[in-house]
């Protein structure tokens, strides 16, 4: 009897690199018998220490890209999608097929621009510039680097629905 190969493909959140700050690498590191394919949507400037954002649409082409590879290579393998906060949104938005099962790890419902952006702006030495670059440091040392661009296409992102009781 042959196993199919099972590969779970990992979508993390936003300003963090593919480990997700050792969230999506736990789970990974809890499921050896499966194959784990975690992959960065930002580049990493190692020089400087920036960790540079690019828009989400930008997200969405590289997480189908890794999930329509995987399939090539992989024709009969079971793929599954772990997605964590805004690597949820990201998930949803590229809309994947064949994709046994979608997993959301808190996933953001509220992807308002101006509560974000009053968060960002609390922190120290955080330059927030949504018609330019903005710098936001965060808490494990490296500097996020965000472009106008995500934040335009921040603003025309409508999150998941939340049904009123």
């Amino acid at each position: 009897m042959s196993t199919k190969k099972h590969i779970i493909i990992y979508s993390h959140g936003f300003g963090v690199r593919k480990d997700d700050n050792g969230l999506l690498s736990d789970v990974a590191e809890h499921l050896p018998e499966l194959e784990s394919v975690l992959f960065d949507y930002y580049e990493l400037d190692e020089v400087n220490n920036n960790l540079l954002i690019c828009p989400s649409s930008q997200q969405v082409y590289k997480l189908n890209k890794i999930i329509n590879d995987i399939k090539t290579g992989n024709p009969e393998a079971i793929i599954d999608l772990i997605a964590h906060s805004q690597g949820a949104v990201v998930a949803a938005m590229a809309k994947p097929s064949g994709i046994r099962k979608v997993i959301l790890l808190a996933p953001v419902f509220d992807m308002g621009l101006e509560r974000t952006l009053s968060r960002y702006r609390t922190k120290p030495d955080a330059e927030v510039n949504i018609d330019g670059i903005s710098r936001i440091p965060s808490s494990i040392g490296m500097t996020r680097i965000i472009p106008k661009e995500y934040w335009q296409e921040r603003l025309n992102i409508k999150s998941f629905e939340v049904e009123k009781f």
